[in-house]
């Protein structure tokens, strides 16, 4: 899951299900460990989507990682990969 605010709109993206894209398969570094970032994309109609932009040369094989973003105490209890 993956939640944002744009023009006071809160919205949330569910990876949860495979759709088919490859976005679900990205997975979480701590801050100084990733080498990507999700960014907002508004396309000529106003809409916003998520777009994940690469922080530096991406090598051959190399694991896309970007910080998940959810630092809740509850959140880090239950899903231990956010720790690192």
């Amino acid at each position: 899951m993956y939640e944002f605010v744009f023009n006071k709109t809160k919205y949330c993206v569910d990876a949860t299900e495979d759709d088919g894209s490859c976005g679900r398969l990205i997975n979480h570094s701590c801050k100084k460990g990733q080498n990507c970032k999700m960014s907002i994309h508004v396309d000529d109609n106003g809409i916003p989507h998520l777009i994940l932009v690469a922080l530096r040369d991406i090598l051959p094989g190399e694991e896309l990682l970007y910080d998940y973003g959810d630092w809740n105490r509850s959140s880090k209890k239950a899903f231990p990969w956010l720790k690192t």
